[in-house]
């Protein structure tokens, strides 16, 4: 191991398991493997990475199933602030280490309010919170929507969205025959992507929670009553699509 390597760790978090994928420096990207999504088994899988670099450095996928592994972290953070060292450099180098976790939250934080001032006067910005109004849609991914899809007004119909963002099937036909397959893909890949995590919130029942409610304070009811009826529909078909046994990813 090399005093100054650093291992970059990728975690891809499903339900039942975690699939590592590590590099060491710029090497090529090897897969580690999987291991199941336990509180032990995470802890025991970093342990065994540690032997590998000086440098540890983890990411994970922000997925749905990301959440269990983020609450570990902040149950990790609130440990960390309670440790304490005799020696009093001991514990200024502790807690300079703990402070550069908690200046990228800081920065994180700062960057989302340099964000808020900067849309202020954008051309596009009453869509922003307008998207908001939408269940799973809040003010980061309303911003990445609007920026990725731009004016809306240049698509005569919904279908011409839905084939620009590349989320209708994919279809190969020959004479008399037409088969479809999965979606194009085609696009832009972030709106796609952000539209995919905000679908994941339409597998409950439809429900005005207290956040959304807050979203929605200052919108016109138009707005509102067309978010509630989007919301009503897409639960609806989430449903529909699941009752018989398709795939939940697909469905989303």
């Amino acid at each position: 191991m090399k005093d100054d390597s650093t291992l970059y760790v990728g975690l891809d978090v499903h339900k039942k398991s975690i699939t590592i994928a590590y590099a060491i420096d710029m090497a090529d990207v090897e897969l580690y493997g999987k291991i199941a999504p336990t509180r032990a088994n995470v802890d025991r899988l970093l342990e065994r990475l540690r032997s590998k670099a000086h440098h540890l450095r983890v990411v994970y996928e922000a997925g749905p199933y990301g959440y269990g592994l983020y609450r570990q972290l902040i149950a990790h953070r609130r440990w960390l602030s309670s440790c304490s060292f005799p020696n009093a450099w001991q514990q200024f180098a502790f807690e300079e280490h703990r402070r550069s976790i908690e200046d990228r939250l800081a920065q994180c934080e700062r960057l989302e309010t340099a964000l808020h001032e900067a849309v202020a006067d954008w051309r596009f910005y009453p869509v922003v919170p307008a998207l908001q109004a939408m269940r799973g849609v809040q003010f980061i991914a309303a911003v990445g929507m609007t920026a990725g899809l731009g004016d809306l007004s240049r698509f005569a119909r919904p279908s011409q969205l839905m084939a620009w963002l590349g989320i209708t099937p994919s279809e190969h036909s020959s004479g008399d025959k037409r088969r479809q397959g999965s979606i194009t893909k085609a696009g832009n890949s972030f709106a796609r992507k952000l539209l995919v995590e905000a679908a994941w919130s339409y597998r409950y029942p439809a429900r005005i929670g207290p956040l959304i409610q807050q979203r929605q304070e200052r919108l016109p009811q138009q707005i509102i009553d067309r978010a509630w009826d989007a919301q009503l529909r897409l639960c609806r078909r989430f449903q529909k699509f699941v009752a018989p046994g398709k795939n939940v990813n697909i469905a989303v």
